[in-house]
C-alpha cells in the first residue's frame, strides 16, 4: 500500500460525508461487517509478523524506530482500515435505528479525520528513510567505541553513518593512527577496524576509513549535532 491511499480515502469519505447528509442512502450493515472480519484476519496476518520483528523493544520503538518500514506501515494501515470499519459499523446501525442519515455523514468525517492522522503518522515516519538516515545513537557509540579500542588507533576524530537501505549501511571514519605507523601497519590496522566492525555489525556493508592527522573536531557535523 503506498501512503498516498490515506490521505486520498480521508478526501473520499470527507466529501462523502456532504454527500450522505444531503442525500441519504440505504444502510447496509452487512457489508461493513463482512468487511471488518476481512480485514481482522489482514490485520492479525500483520500483527503476528510484526510481533516476531518487534523483539525486546516497545511498540513505539518498532513502529517509529526501525529502519525497515513495510512490517509497521502495513500494521498501520490494517489497524485503521479496522477502526474505520468499525465506526462505519456503528454509523450505519445508528442511522437504521434513527431513520436519519446524520449519523452516517458523522461516521463518513471521523473515518475521513482517522485516515488524515493515520496518513500523517506514515510521512512523518518514513520521511527520514526516503531522505537519507543515520543510524541509532547507541550503533554509533558501539562502533566507535569498537574503533577506539582497537590496537595501533589513537582515537576516532569524525565518523559519518548513512543508510542504504533497511539492512544496508555505509561507514566512512576519520582515524588518527598511532605515531610513527608505517603504511604497511596503517593498511594492517584498517584492516582489523573493517574485520572488527563486520562482526559486530554485519549490516555496515561498506567501511571507509581514512588515516587523520591534523583533525579538527569543530569541523565535524556529527559531533557539533551531538
Amino acid at each position: 500500500m503506498d501512503h498516498g491511499r490515506a490521505p486520498a480515502g480521508a478526501a473520499i469519505r470527507l466529501t462523502d460525508a456532504s454527500y450522505q447528509r444531503s442525500k441519504p442512502a440505504e444502510p447496509e450493515p452487512q457489508g461493513a461487517l463482512g468487511s471488518i472480519c476481512l480485514e481482522a484476519t489482514s490485520f492479525s496476518v500483520a500483527w503476528r509478523e510484526f510481533r516476531k520483528a518487534k523483539g525486546q523493544r516497545s511498540l513505539a520503538e518498532a513502529l517509529f524506530q526501525g529502519k525497515d518500514p513495510t512490517i509497521p506501515i502495513v500494521l498501520l494501515e490494517d489497524s485503521g482500515a479496522l477502526i474505520g470499519l468499525a465506526m462505519a459499523f456503528v454509523a450505519i446501525v445508528a442511522s437504521w435505528l434513527l431513520d436519519s442519515s446524520v449519523p452516517d455523514a458523522i461516521g463518513s468525517i471521523a473515518i475521513g479525520v482517522l485516515l488524515c492522522i493515520i496518513g500523517l503518522a506514515l510521512a512523518r515516519d518514513t520521511r527520514s528513510l526516503l531522505i537519507g538516515e543515520g543510524v541509532t545513537r547507541e550503533v554509533e557509540g558501539e562502533v566507535t567505541a569498537l574503533v577506539a579500542a582497537t590496537p595501533g588507533v589513537e582515537a576516532v576524530s569524525q565518523f559519518l553513518f548513512y543508510h542504504l537501505g533497511p539492512s544496508s549501511v555505509i561507514a566512512a571514519l576519520k582515524v588518527p593512527f598511532e605515531r610513527g605507523a608505517n603504511v604497511q601497519r596503517i593498511e594492517a590496522v584498517t584492516n582489523e577496524i573493517e574485520s572488527r566492525i563486520r562482526a559486530a555489525r554485519p549490516e555496515l556493508e561498506r567501511i571507509f576509513v581514512e588515516a587523520d592527522g591534523t583533525c579538527d573536531a569543530t569541523q565535524d557535523p556529527a559531533k557539533r549535532s551531538s
